[in-house]
Formats: structure tokens, C-alpha cells, sequence
């Protein structure tokens, strides 16, 4: 294997490894709360954040951007559930009329108060730019890229935390009146997931973009939930789903082409987020219990 292989090509995909399986995790909680939508809203609410921390700063420094983007996903959280508490409007109304407005806050902010002066636009918020992760001497800690760092521990305190408190998860999430008998506060529970979906949403925003970060956090989740009523197994395929989502599709978008003998090599980001829905809508037709071809055999049967 060459140079570019261990510098880029395998940074890359332990990017999306790690971005795929944060998603799985933090996805299926959403979707069994139904609350998948909230990823979409999450991810696009960031850029306003990039934005002002740059302003405010005046540098693309990871802390900066990291915090900025946080407290932006935060806000976002906040003003869907005022909007869905004091409006009435459903919780999918409210994230649309926030998601849509704090994009545009974001796409105002870039292109009159940014411009080009840094490598901070649309396009990259969109798609990302996984294929520029570098590793420069690959296995040295002192030049491993952040993305991989901040993944790696969100990666490992996400596991432990969904350990610890895996049966509290599942009366929150199957049970929620139980659960607050139990002496247990929905609301504290509700907004761990949050804090956890923001803080994945985050980390990997920079590499992998909004687009993708949408397709890792409800595509495996889902998929998985077509053949599986177990909690735990839920959490764990999904987790290893957008995983090998991830580092295949990478492969598909970056590495085949150029193998196959083509001039270029096509997005990554857009390559694993094709592979994403294409393994979810063959879930959705050809699942044994509750596919469209299963489904439709059990109702002529009735």
C-alpha cells in the first residue's frame, strides 16, 4: 500500500468508522423516540455557530469551532421545544421552522461577514471534506488529525455512558410514565440524549458535513429496525451498521474509481450517504417480517 493510502485514504475511513458509529448509537435512541428528525434539524443549525465563533475569535481553531457549534446546537434544541411547548405546533413543525431559519442565519452570516477568507462555506458544511483528513505519520499520536481524536473520545464515552444506563434508557424510551414513577425525571433524561446528539453531531460535522451526518444518524438506525425488537441488539447492529456504511462507502466514492481506471475519484460524503439509503430501502422491501414484500404476502394471506 502506498503513501496515500496510510496518510489519507485510512484516516479517512477510521473518520467515517467512528462518525458511522456514534450515528448508529445515538440514532436508534432518536428513532425509538421519535425523534429522528432531530439530527436533521441539529446538524443544520451548526453553521451559524461556526460562524459567529469565527467572528467572535477571529480563528478556526478546534476549541472555538467545537464550542461554537455546541452552544449553536443547543439553542437550536432549546427553541424547538419553546416553539413545540408554547405554539402547540407538532415537535416536526417546530424543527423545521428552526433548522430552516438558523441555516439561513448561517448562510447570511458566511457571506456577509466571512466571505472567502477562511475555508469556511456552504459547500463544505453541505458535504464535508473527509477526503482532506490527513495523518501525516500515521500511528503518531502528536499528528493524528482532531477529527480523529474528538470521535474517538466521543466514540468511547458514548459506549460507557449507553452501558451504565442502557435499563434507565429503555423505560425512558418504551415507558416514559413507569419510568417517572420510578422517581426518574424524563426531562433530565430527554436532555442527556440531546447533549449526546449534539455532541456527535458536532464532532463529526467538520469531516463528513450536514448531509451525511443525517444519513449516518437515521439510515442504519432504521434499517436495523426492520429485523430486530431488541434493544440491545438495536444499539449494537446499528453501531457496527454505520460503521461498515462508512468505511465502505468511503471506499466506493475515493478508492474504486481510481482503481476501476477512471480520471477521478467521486464524493466520498455522498458515495456513503447513497450506499446509506440504498441499504435502508432494500430493508424496507426485502425485511422477512416487516418488509413491503412481507407484508403484502401477510395481508392476500388474510
Amino acid at each position: 500500500m502506498n503513501d496515500i493510502f496510510w496518510s489519507i485514504d485510512l484516516p479517512a475511513m477510521i473518520v467515517a468508522a467512528l462518525a458511522g458509529f456514534c450515528g448508529g448509537l445515538v440514532g436508534s435512541l432518536l428513532m425509538l423516540k421519535r425523534q429522528a428528525m432531530m439530527a436533521d434539524a441539529l446538524s443544520h443549525s451548526i453553521l451559524p455557530g461556526l460562524a459567529l465563533a469565527y467572528i467572535v475569535t477571529g480563528t478556526i481553531g478546534a476549541f472555538a469551532m467545537f464550542m461554537g457549534a455546541f452552544l449553536s446546537c443547543i439553542v437550536a434544541a432549546s427553541c424547538i421545544a419553546l416553539i413545540h411547548k408554547f405554539s402547540k405546533l407538532d415537535q416536526g413543525l417546530s424543527m423545521g421552522i428552526v433548522l430552516t431559519s438558523m441555516f439561513a442565519l448561517g448562510v447570511l452570516l458566511l457571506e456577509t461577514q466571512i466571505g472567502g477568507r477562511v475555508h469556511l462555506d456552504t459547500e463544505h458544511a453541505l458535504y464535508g471534506a473527509i477526503e482532506l483528513t490527513n495523518w501525516p505519520e500515521f500511528g503518531n499520536y502528536q499528528t493524528m488529525p482532531q477529527s480523529i481524536l474528538t470521535l474517538s473520545i466521543i466514540t468511547a464515552m458514548l459506549s460507557v455512558a449507553i452501558i451504565i444506563y442502557s435499563k434507565h434508557l429503555r423505560g425512558f424510551l418504551f415507558d416514559e410514565a413507569y419510568f417517572k414513577l420510578s422517581g426518574h425525571s424524563p426531562f433530565a433524561m430527554n436532555g442527556l440524549i440531546l447533549i449526546a446528539t449534539a455532541c456527535v453531531v458536532v464532532a463529526a460535522f467538520d469531516a463528513v458535513g450536514a448531509i451525511l451526518v443525517l444519513a449516518l444518524f437515521i439510515c442504519p438506525a432504521a434499517s436495523v429496525r426492520m429485523f430486530i425488537d431488541n434493544f440491545n441488539q438495536q444499539l449494537a447492529l446499528s453501531a457496527v451498521l454505520g460503521m461498515i456504511t462508512g468505511i465502505t462507502g468511503y471506499y466506493c466514492g475515493a478508492i474504486l474509481p481510481l482503481k476501476l481506471g477512471l480520471e477521478h475519484s467521486i464524493s466520498a460524503a455522498g458515495a456513503i450517504t447513497v450506499l446509506s439509503g440504498l441499504t435502508l430501502m432494500l430493508c424496507i422491501i426485502f425485511a422477512p417480517e416487516y418488509g413491503i414484500f412481507a407484508q403484502t404476502k401477510n395481508t392476500a394471506k388474510k
